[in-house]
C-alpha cells in the first residue's frame, strides 16, 4: 500500500513541475502572430486560458506524451485523452497557481490510476467468409455478420439511446440512423472482429486495429499464393484481409458506444471453415497462445514481428518487395550475432533448421537462399533484377518452414541468442538436436 500511495505523488509532481514551466513561459497572445506564435486555448465551464509561447507549448506536449507513455497508463489513454483532462485543469491557471491545482490534480491522477472500463471494439472485416461459429486468435474473436450478429449489435444500441437523456423524436431520430448503419455499413462486409480491452474509446480503437492486424496477419500467412487479378482488386492470401472497416463500433461497459467510419477498398474473399481449422488448427493455437501471452519471451516476440512481414509478402503485388519482406522475416529470427556475414548465417541457419538429414538438400537448400539474399541485396541498393514467381513461392515455403519449426522448439529457447547458440554447434553434415 505504501508503494502505491507514493506513486500518485510523483506524478503529481511531474505534472505540477510541467505546469510551473507552462505558468512561467505564458506571455500575452498576439492575434496577428497567433499561427506563428503557437497557442493552446483551454476553455473550462467560464473560464479560457491560453498557453502560448513555442516552449510552453511543447512543454504542455511533453506533458502529455509523458502521461501517457507511463507503464501503468499505457495501452489505455490517447494522448487527445490526456490533453483533453490537462486542459479543463490547466484553464484555472488564468487565476490561479500550480499548486493550488493540486486537489484536482490528485483527483485527475487517481482516476488514471483507478480506471478499469472496458470497451469492446466492433470491427467489420472485408474477405474473410467464415463458415464456423466463430474463430478465436489471440484476444480477437471473429464472427459472421450474419443476421443474428447484426440483431444482437444493433439490440445494444438501441438498449443505450432509450437510457439517454433526449426527447421522444431525438431518440427516435437515432434509433432509426443507427439501424441504417448498423444494417447497411456493418451488413455490407463478410464477418465482424471483436476486441475487448480496458481503455478510454480512442484508445480502444488503436489498441483494437493493432490487435485486429497482428492475428489478419497470421492468417495471411498460412496460405500464401501468387495469381494475377486485376488491378483494383487488392492481392494477398487467397484475398486480402482489411482492417480499414468502413464503419467501427466501440461499445463501453456502462452502455455508451462510439463509431468509425473510414473508409475500404475491394478485396477477394477467403474462407475459414472446418477443413481449414483442420489443417492449420494447431498452428493457430500456438499462435493465438504467442499472441494473448502478456510475458512473451524475446524469441516469440520476434516470431510475431517474422509473421508480420511474411504476412506482409502475401499484401505485396510486386516480386521486388515480396522478396524483401521474406527475407527481412527470415532475419528477424536467424540474423548472426557473431560477426558471420548475414547472407552465410542466415542460409545456413534456415538449412539446418529445416533441411532432412541429407547434405545434398541441405547445401540445395543453402544455396538458393544465399542466392535469394544477393538479389535481396541488390533490390534494396536500388538495382533492377527479375524475381521468378517460382522463387517466390519457394521462398514463402521455405520462410513458412522456418517460422513453423521454431515455433514448435520456442520453449526451448529465451532468445535468438540462444537458438543462435544451439544452431552453432551444428554444420550442414551434423545431426541438429533441438
Amino acid at each position: 500500500m505504501k508503494a502505491q500511495r507514493q506513486r500518485p505523488g510523483k506524478h503529481i509532481n511531474l505534472i505540477i513541475k510541467a505546469i510551473k514551466s507552462i505558468k512561467a513561459t505564458n506571455k500575452p497572445i498576439n492575434p496577428e502572430t497567433l499561427m506563428d506564435d503557437g497557442m493552446i486555448e483551454c476553455i473550462h465551464e467560464d473560464q479560457v486560458f491560453i498557453i502560448s509561447g513555442s516552449e510552453a507549448v511543447a512543454t504542455f506536449t511533453r506533458l502529455t506524451t509523458n502521461i501517457q507513455c507511463q507503464p501503468e497508463w499505457e495501452g489505455k489513454f490517447s494522448e487527445k485523452y490526456i490533453s483533453t483532462k490537462l486542459r479543463k485543469i490547466l484553464a484555472a491557471l488564468s487565476s490561479q497557481t500550480p499548486e493550488s491545482l493540486i486537489p484536482q490534480l490528485e483527483n485527475f491522477v487517481e482516476h488514471l490510476q483507478s480506471f478499469q472500463k472496458v470497451q469492446e471494439c466492433v470491427m467489420p472485416i472485408q474477405g474473410l467468409k467464415l463458415e464456423v461459429e466463430e474463430l478465436h486468435l489471440g484476444s480477437i474473436t471473429f464472427r459472421p455478420a450474419d443476421q443474428q450478429q447484426l440483431d444482437h449489435l444493433r439490440e445494444r444500441a438501441e438498449k443505450t439511446i432509450l437510457t439517454m437523456k433526449l426527447s421522444d423524436d431525438e431518440k427516435q431520430h437515432w434509433l432509426l440512423h443507427y439501424r441504417k448503419v448498423i444494417e447497411e455499413r456493418l451488413g455490407a462486409f463478410d464477418t465482424l472482429a471483436f476486441s475487448k480491452s480496458i481503455a478510454e474509446v480512442d484508445q480502444a480503437r488503436v489498441n483494437a486495429l493493432d490487435a485486429i492486424d497482428m492475428v489478419l496477419n497470421v492468417l495471411r500467412f498460412f496460405a500464401p499464393y501468387t495469381q494475377d487479378f486485376p488491378e483494383y482488386v487488392g492481392l494477398g492470401l487467397p484475398g486480402n484481409f482489411s482492417k480499414a472497416a468502413y464503419s467501427s463500433f466501440v461499445f463501453s461497459e456502462d452502455g455508451s458506444f462510439n463509431t468509425d467510419f473510414p473508409s475500404s477498398g475491394r478485396h477477394l474473399p477467403f474462407k475459414v471453415d472446418k477443413e481449414f481449422l483442420e489443417l492449420h488448427g494447431n498452428s493457430l493455437k500456438s499462435f493465438s497462445e504467442i499472441i494473448a501471452n502478456p510475458t512473451r519471451t524475446e524469441l516469440e516476440n520476434r516470431i510475431l514481428v517474422a509473421i508480420q512481414w511474411a504476412g506482409k509478402a502475401q499484401s505485396d503485388s510486386q516480386p521486388q518487395q515480396q522478396l524483401l519482406s521474406l527475407i527481412t522475416a527470415l532475419e528477424c529470427l536467424l540474423n548472426p550475432t557473431d560477426g558471420r556475414p548475414f547472407r552465410i548465417g542466415l542460409s545456413e541457419s534456415a538449412a539446418l533448421l529445416i533441411g532432412k538429414e541429407d547434405l545434398g538438400q541441405r547445401v540445395r537448400l543453402f544455396d538458393f537462399l544465399a542466392s535469394m539474399y544477393d538479389k535481396r541485396s541488390k533490390v534494396s541498393h536500388g538495382g533492377s533484377i527479375d524475381i521468378a514467381n517460382s522463387e517466390i513461392r519457394s521462398l514463402q515455403g521455405i520462410t513458412g518452414a522456418v517460422i513453423m519449426k521454431i515455433v514448435g522448439v520456442r520453449a526451448n529457447f529465451m532468445t535468438r541468442k540462444e537458438l543462435e547458440s544451439c544452431l552453432g554447434r551444428a554444420r550442414l553434415g551434423a545431426t541438429l538436436d533441438l
